[in-house]
């Protein structure tokens, strides 16, 4: 590293940049720069960047100094201090004795007085223009570095140096420090080593003095040495400020894991003793550990349900009414916690007493563990609500409310039912007043023939919309239950006059005359364009009619109202399914469901029933009529579980037409193996529409073969 300029292109004249073999410089010089030498080579870190780059070059321009002196040494005569040749110009005359000798600790960006002689064509400041500052240099990589280093070995070279600060070790400082001073050959013993006085710089200075290479009392200090001690303690600096961001650096690591830990405990806290620290605190949990007189319900709700209904000022009515003996803990349930809850109940383990979530068709995992077994006991995770409250309660439901979550018991043979319903919605028509108007249809269609005769009418009234065409009917052809829900299931019904959508086995209807109608009729709307392009994409046709780009879509009360929301009641209308007076129509149940491993069941079934199945806390009436938030009505037009609420004069009348139907509604078939069927269904109703299978005979062949090998495995 101390041979810096070997091998360098860009020499000029032929000067060589090391003394022939045999001719030495004096021991001190050549100690300074050994030392400096060995140290740049080994103590400093390989990685330090731009900074330890720069203090080799600098330990590089220590040794080409010393052999400019030694050179000087053998050229020039003794001189006086008087001498002045104007041939050389000031930048070679010696200099006086009595010059201040600049301090170390002086502005080190300032021109150090003893070096004023130009930069010779071979000297380190002009080779590092030369060639560090040279784009593509083998020892530059870039030019921002040899602009850097250009810039350390220049005057100003301390200011770019502050900006490349690296934490360097200490003993790495006290070294450099050290050969700093050692650098910097004082005579008389003036200087740093006045006190001992370094015999060796005293020699060589005095063999340089003979030479004739400098003036008595005339210290010889190269800038370069001065610019080492400028990095050293610039580096020194540096360590102090990346000692205080180490410091820093370090708390916060540990301010990290300190809040981790705290986080963990908190959790496993919460999930021991099902309640916060700051709950415990507080003194809740304890209340209801240590007060036999306080009943404690915790209540889950889907997030989905929070904004829908009343939830919260409900729960305060009702503790505000048993004035602090009943406390019901609300919280929301997590999206997708399904099978967190089948795992944790099945163990015996619940976080909630009472969950409302899901709708009845979703909650069969639930009732069909361990249905077989012999031991009522262990047969279903959920209770049976009909062993907890009085047979005039479960009469005052709607009885077709019921049926989505009843199962035969195997042993006593009656209905056991696994949840207690406080909202149901119904399969209806939807459809767009304005566009009924503008086709001038003035009645609405009551059975799938009639609806037919609709969808000829509006097609040849060609309505447009931002001028796209708009499709008389919507309907959901994709690979999901609504094809079989909302197509297949209520048009099957209508065609059966009310004989029901079941086989002899209880299973979905596949084999009848009017399942191949129901086929058949489909796929001729869809070849004469009265269904929308868009049926295969799930998510586009429950937009339809919100987007205004179809005429009418039967789904299920809720997408209808959506579009109200929208549009408003003067755009947007709800009608019953075609053929629902004669045949009924589709039920969904939304309700309460309480695990056998909650140990307050009997009190969490009681006050389920009284909260929310009831209109005493007015739960009911916003069920159908919808509630004020935050002075913004919200909810309501849904269906109430309770008989009474149907005979409220004020209820929408939406929900009272639809009501109607309720008495002779009906709910999935076979609702265990439902998902399977439902997606069987449809896939071979694809592959008719698309004529792969050319029949419809032949469609519900391959369902009823399907069935029997993929879902019971006949």
């Amino acid at each position: 590293m101390g041979d810096l300029h070997r091998d360098r292109p860009g020499r000029q004249q032929g000067r060589q940049t090391r003394p022939p073999d045999g001719r030495q410089l004096p021991s001190g010089v050549l100690e300074a720069v050994g030392s400096a030498d060995v140290l740049l080579q080994h103590a400093l870190p390989r990685d330090c960047g731009d900074v330890s780059r720069a203090l080799c070059r600098i330990a590089g321009g220590v040794r080409f100094r010393a052999l400019q002196v030694r050179r000087q040494s053998r050229a020039l005569p003794a001189a006086s201090s008087d001498d002045h040749d104007p041939r050389r110009g000031d930048a070679h005359r010696p200099v006086r004795a009595d010059v201040p000798v600049p301090s170390v600790r002086q502005d080190r960006r300032a021109p150090h007085r003893l070096c004023r002689r130009e930069p010779a064509p071979g000297d380190l400041h002009h080779a590092e223009r030369l060639h560090l500052d040279r784009p593509g240099h083998p020892r530059c990589r870039d030019d921002r570095r040899g602009e850097h280093v250009a810039g350390i070995l220049g005057d100003h070279g301390a200011d770019r140096a502050e900006r490349s600060r690296r934490l360097w070790h200490p003993d790495v400082l006290r070294h450099l420090e050290r050969v700093s001073l050692r650098t910097h050959v004082y005579v008389d013993g003036q200087g740093p080593d006045a006190a001992g006085g370094d015999h060796a710089a005293q020699e060589s200075m005095g063999a340089l003095r003979q030479r004739g290479a400098v003036c008595d009392g005339a210290p010889v200090v190269s800038a370069d040495h001065h610019r080492l001690r400028a990095a050293s303690e610039i580096l020194r600096s540096g360590l102090e400020c990346r000692s205080t961001q180490a410091i820093g650096a370090l708390m916060l690591r540990w301010f990290c894991l300190i809040f981790a830990v705290v986080i963990i405990v908190v959790s496993v806290v919460e999930y021991v003793w099902h309640a916060t620290p700051f709950e415990q605190i507080q003194g809740d949990f304890g209340l209801a550990r240590t007060d036999p007189s306080v009943t404690v319900i915790r209540l889950g709700v889907a997030s989905w349900q929070m904004n829908e209904f009343p939830w919260e000022e409900t729960v305060r009515r009702y503790e505000k009414a048993k004035r602090g003996k009943v406390r019901i803990k609300l919280s929301v349930l997590p999206e997708g916690s399904f099978n967190s809850l089948l795992l944790f109940w099945r163990y015996g383990y619940t976080e909630y007493d009472v969950v409302v979530a899901f709708a009845d068709e979703e909650i069969h995992p639930f009732i069909d563990y361990n249905w077989n077994t012999t031991d009522p006991a262990r047969r279903s995770l959920l209770i049976n609500v009909r062993d907890y409250l009085s047979e005039d309660k479960m009469n005052s439901f709607v009885p077709a409310l019921l049926d989505g979550a009843s199962r035969k018991d195997p042993n006593t043979g009656k209905m056991n039912c696994y949840e207690l319903p406080w909202m149901g919605e119904v399969l209806a028509l939807n459809y767009n007043k304005k566009y009924f108007q503008q086709a001038g249809i003035k009645e609405l269609p009551k059975s799938w023939e009639e609806v037919e005769q609709v969808c000829e009418r509006l097609k040849r009234a060609r309505l447009t919309h931002q001028d796209k065409e708009v499709a008389p009917l919507a309907m959901n052809f994709a690979q999901r239950g609504f094809f079989a829900q909302n197509c297949y299931i209520p048009m099957l019904a209508a065609f059966k006059k009310g004989r029901g959508i079941k086989d002899d086995k209880g299973r979905l209807d596949v084999a009848s005359p009017e399942a191949v109608k129901v086929f058949a009729t489909l796929k001729r709307w869809y070849k004469a364009g009265y269904v929308t392009a868009r049926s295969f994409v799930s998510e586009r046709v429950e937009q339809e009619l919100r987007t205004l780009d179809a005429v009418m879509y039967p789904h299920w009360q809720s997408r209808g109202l959506w579009a109200v929301d929208d549009h408003g009641p003067q755009v947007i209308g709800l009608a019953p399914t075609p053929g629902a007076q004669e045949a009924g129509s589709l039920i969904a149940t939304y309700g309460c469901i309480i695990p056998k491993c909650s140990p307050v069941k009997k009190e969490a079934a009681e006050i389920c029933y009284e909260l929310f199945c009831t209109d005493q806390f007015k739960f009911q009436s916003a069920v159908a009529k919808g509630f004020m938030l935050d002075g913004k009505k919200k909810g309501g037009n849904k269906m109430p579980a309770t008989k009474q609420i149907y005979d409220h004069p004020d209820l929408p009348p939406g929900v009272a037409e639809l009501g109607r139907s309720l008495n002779r509604g009906y709910s999935y078939p076979d609702p265990t193996n439902w998902a399977q069927c439902a997606e069987i269904l449809v896939v071979e109703f694809q592959k008719y529409l698309r004529d792969k299978t050319p029949t419809a005979e032949e469609a519900l062949a391959n369902v009823r073969e399907r069935y029997a090998d993929e879902v019971y495995t006949e």
